[in-house]
C-alpha cells in the first residue's frame, strides 16, 4: 500500500481559499495508487467551491486506482453532502484507524 498522505484543512473552506488545498490534493494524486485521508474535523465552513475541490480529488484519486477518505466530517458537512446526492459517493471515517482500514482495503479491480 502507498503510504497514506493526511491532509488537515481546517475553518473555511470557500471559494477564494482553496488554492493551498488544491495544490496539496493534486500532489497527493501524482503519486500512483494516491491514498488520501482529508482530515476535516476542523472545517465548519464548506461551499461549492471547497466541495468541488473535494470532488475532483476522489475522481482523480479513483482514475489512479486509489482513494480519498474524508476524515472528521461534521452534521454540517455531512447534510451539505447528503443535499448534494455525494453522501453515498465520498467515502468517510469519524477516527484515523477507520480511515487507514479503509484505505487497507481496497481494491485495486478495473472498472470500479
Amino acid at each position: 500500500m502507498t503510504e497514506p498522505t493526511v491532509i488537515k484543512t481546517g475553518g473555511v473552506v470557500t471559494r477564494g481559499n482553496t488554492k493551498g488545498l488544491t495544490a496539496q490534493i493534486q500532489a497527493a494524486n501524482l503519486r500512483p495508487n494516491p491514498a488520501i485521508i482529508l482530515d476535516l474535523t476542523d472545517c465548519h465552513t464548506l461551499d461549492a467551491h471547497g466541495l468541488g475541490v473535494i470532488v475532483r480529488g476522489f475522481v482523480h484519486a479513483k482514475e489512479q486506482k486509489g482513494k480519498l477518505i474524508l476524515l472528521g466530517t461534521t452534521d454540517r458537512i455531512k447534510t451539505l453532502l447528503e443535499i448534494t446526492f455525494l453522501l453515498g459517493h465520498l467515502e468517510m471515517a469519524d477516527h484515523q484507524d477507520e480511515a487507514l482500514a479503509k484505505l487497507n482495503s481496497r481494491c485495486y479491480c478495473t472498472g470500479n
